[in-house]
């Protein structure tokens, strides 16, 4: 029983990791952010907002609130390139969040 139970976390652990591996991925392709994000993946999720920065500027974050993602930055900041790269960051987090759900 308890070898189950380990095997169970071990599992879930592992898709947890993969889901926040995922999102700094589309962080860096949409978003230019750091080609290392093992600190955010580490965190599994455990933030309300994270700078990113990336090709945002200064105020480029992703917000995790009520199990939901979105990317936005500064307001200052946006121009039509930046708001492309947050519109596509934020509909393929989107989408991952609906499959994780699923």
């Amino acid at each position: 029983m308890m070898q189950a139970k380990r095997n169970t976390m071990t599992k879930e652990s592992e898709a947890m990791e993969t889901f926040w591996t995922t999102v700094w991925q589309i962080l860096r392709e949409e978003c230019g952010a750091a080609s290392d994000g093992m600190g955010f993946v580490n965190s599994l999720g455990d933030f309300r907002e994270w700078r990113f920065q990336g090709a945002l500027g200064l105020g480029g974050k992703v917000w995790h609130v009520n199990d939901n993602l979105y990317v936005n930055c500064y307001p200052e900041d946006r121009n039509a390139e930046r708001d492309a790269m947050i519109e596509r960051a934020n509909f393929r987090l989107a989408k991952l969040v609906e499959r994780k759900g699923e």
